[in-house]
């Protein structure tokens, strides 16, 4: 089988014997080919591959222009009313915002280029515009992907509220060797029944996600770098995507896995984000591969928090979505209880039960996990308004919950009892026990007199919905 070029098409065919002829993508022609068997000719669509050329530093709007790079087109938005499936948008480059309509919806087979050697250096797309999702309502986006389009080697930043670089809904786009930094919720968003394919690209400095994937996505990322944003990755409902092979470090979390999501995590390298390294929550069953790195992650490499299990919700949890609840979790080197506020917050541990400081740390994990599930319920779930307080029941030295510093321990508000050194020392207890104290995270324990206190309103305050994880709130 002999490949030939479209310059030689015409007199090739005229001389073609009884040989096989195909001329594919790959020759500068669109995916069609020409089969020449024996005598007969069966055509299919053949066009030559049509490059636009746009550069908005000495571009114009006039006719014919684009054609060639020295008679450039100035903006994406006119090469983009002109375009057909197979053209390449090539751009020099410059900034790509002023005269540009957003957001800028590439055409299916689309491809939009500029300098893919180096991510995008240098060809700058920026601005916003609004976009009726059909799932999701109205969005601030900088581009939509089409199916079978492609994004390659540009810089997209979105800096509106709640701006979205580029949005993928039911498409199957290539997004490859681009950056992108500065958008204020996510660089890329994927709904639908999204398959794309999204490699070696550049996340930084984004207000929420790097990427969020949602709904049923899946498709693959591979070899990206995450560096420095809210959320490396956020995956939702019951998205599946493949993660393999990507960089993703100095994030506040690298990946973050809740709803029904199954994503399938391999070979990454997940270290120094300032939280943890992954978080699921509620029903997310991320399969994780022993091949990814782990490490650095400054609190845990991994928190998996699974919402209550064999448990009759709490009356304040049946009645407010958003109320406190509490599970016993494996953490750190023993168990922590771990506090909740459904799926689009990030759960915080309370208490750390650690090995060495505890008996059979798992059992008093799982029963003051209980008490605090009906003790919070029975105060109306309002973190913000109760504290853990020292005190004495029956003449035994205890930790309890209260809803002010006037209000002392009772048999019905103990939580724990102290004993030996512990009771001696309350406030070194609360501060030992207490993970949000740890490292500046939140109100140090105070002492009164003998006894100690420690608000819960810098658990509450984490416990707000998070930037990142905005699709579970916003689910329609």
């Amino acid at each position: 089988m002999k490949k030939l070029t479209v310059g030689f098409l015409a007199t090739t065919l005229a001389c073609l014997g009884t040989s096989a002829l195909t001329i594919g993508a790959a020759d500068g022609l669109q995916a069609g080919e020409l089969r020449l068997q024996g005598n007969s000719l069966r055509s299919q669509t053949i066009a030559e591959q049509r490059i636009i050329y746009i550069d908005p530093k000495r571009g114009t709007d006039t006719a014919g222009a684009g054609e060639n790079v020295d008679n450039p087109l100035r903006t994406i938005t006119a090469a983009l009313e002109i375009a057909e499936s197979g053209t390449t948008l090539q751009l020099a480059p410059g900034r790509y915002s002023a005269g540009e309509i957003f957001p800028l919806k590439l055409k299916p087979g689309v491809i939009l280029r500029g300098n893919e050697a180096r991510q995008g250096e240098g060809v700058v797309i920026v601005g916003s515009g609004r976009h009726l999702s059909r799932t999701w309502a109205g969005q601030n986006v900088t581009i939509l992907a089409e199916p079978n389009s492609q994004i390659l080697g540009v810089t997209v930043t979105n800096t509106e509220t709640r701006g979205t670089g580029v949005w993928v809904e039911d498409a199957n786009p290539t997004i490859r060797n681009s950056t992108f930094v500065n958008n204020n919720r996510e660089g890329i968003f994927i709904s639908g029944q999204s398959q794309p394919a999204i490699e070696n690209n550049k996340f930084m400095y984004n207000g929420g996600n790097g990427i969020s994937v949602t709904r049923e996505a899946s498709g693959e990322i591979r070899g990206n770098l995450f560096l420095d944003t809210g959320f490396g990755l956020a995956i939702g409902h019951t998205a599946s995507p493949i993660v393999a092979n990507n960089q993703i470090r100095q994030n506040r979390i690298g990946v973050v896995v809740t709803q029904a999501a199954r994503p399938t995590l391999s070979e990454n390298v997940i270290e120094n984000n300032s939280d943890y390294g992954l978080v699921a929550i509620a029903q997310a069953q991320p399969k994780i591969a022993a091949n990814n790195i782990f490490r650095g992650n400054e609190r845990e490499n991994q928190l998996i928090a699974r919402e209550p299990q064999g448990t009759p919700p709490t009356p304040a949890a049946t009645s407010n979505q958003r109320a406190a609840v509490f599970t016993c979790e494996p953490y750190s080197n023993g168990f922590a209880t771990v506090v909740q506020k459904g799926k689009s917050s990030i759960p915080q541990p309370m208490i750390v039960w650690e090995n060495a400081q505890v008996k059979s740390p798992e059992s008093r994990c799982q029963d003051v996990t209980q008490r605090l599930n009906r003790l919070v319920a029975q105060k109306g779930g309002k973190l913000d308004k109760m504290l853990f307080a020292t005190g004495r029941v029956n003449n035994d030295k205890v930790v309890c919950l209260v809803n002010s510093i006037q209000e002392s321990c009772q048999p019905n508000n103990m939580l724990f009892q102290l004993s030996g050194a512990n009771a001696s020392n309350p406030a070194e207890v609360l501060r030992r026990l207490i993970a949000f104290s740890v490292k500046g995270g939140g109100n140090p324990v105070q002492e009164t007199g003998e006894e100690a206190i420690a608000p819960l309103a810098p658990v509450a305050e984490r416990l707000q919905p998070e930037l990142g994880l905005w699709f579970v709130d916003e689910d329609v």
